[in-house]
């Protein structure tokens, strides 16, 4: 995988490629990553990086905008927030952002980013079996799967290539078997694919397809420690 880490202080990206080599020793993965000051250069770029590492503070154009216009461009890549002040975590959520690396304990949180991009990477392979109600298996390949919607005793499952389907099964069924595939219980009548959440503002989420999902006051945040990856889930 390529990475390109976007930081205006030079010494700053000498440490974190350093960090960043050791930890992929560490997990056996290969990651080429290089460094970048030059925000103009990144929105210039038209090949894309599998794997961004953006400053939030720099001059110009901010890491929140610039993780708007790469993911436009370049929807499949990982994007990761890198700042001092985990304040900004709370000020946006953009467009599909794998979590948030405090420059302070850059360590543990790069590394908690990489084994979420190992984890990624192999759920994708997997194919899952929902039993229902009425004792039949559903196979479902998680990495395909938006969300899910509780209705009365039904659940209606929306598709990455817009189908819906609906089967007699309680959402917590489904939620035990997802959950393990970075799906959120987000109110009690959804339950959502982390991977295809664009953005959380006030209380809803709003999906990739567009549509508008609602959480619970009660889980907000809770669900942006989760999706920032600021504890364990």
């Amino acid at each position: 995988m390529n990475a390109l880490l976007v930081d205006d202080d030079v010494q700053y990206c000498e440490f974190f490629l350093e960090c960043l080599k050791g930890i992929c020793c560490e997990l056996e993965m290969e990651v080429v990553c290089e460094s970048c000051q030059d925000v103009g250069w990144v929105l210039k770029n038209r090949t894309g990086y599998d794997i961004y590492f953006l400053d939030i503070e720099m001059e110009g154009i901010n890491g929140i905008e610039l993780a708007v216009e790469i993911r436009r461009r370049k929807a499949s890549c990982e994007i990761f927030f890198v700042s001092f002040h985990e304040s900004y975590v709370f000020d946006t959520f953009s467009i599909g952002v794998g979590g948030f690396i405090r420059k302070q304990t850059l360590k543990p949180d790069l590394h908690k980013a990489l084994q979420f991009i190992m984890r990624r990477e192999l759920k994708e392979r997997f194919t899952v079996q929902i039993q229902m109600t009425s004792g039949e298996s559903l196979k479902v390949k998680p990495v395909e799967l938006l969300y899910c919607k509780s209705e009365e005793h039904y659940v209606q499952f929306y598709w990455k290539d817009e189908r819906r389907e609906m089967h007699r099964v309680k959402l917590s069924a489904v939620e035990k078997v997802l959950k393990e595939y970075d799906f959120l219980r987000v109110h009690e009548r959804y339950l959502v694919n982390r991977g295809y959440i664009q953005e959380l503002r006030r209380n809803k989420l709003y999906m990739a397809n567009g549509e508008e999902i609602p959480i619970s006051r009660s889980l907000k945040k809770k669900i942006q420690m989760i999706l920032f990856d600021l504890k364990e889930q």
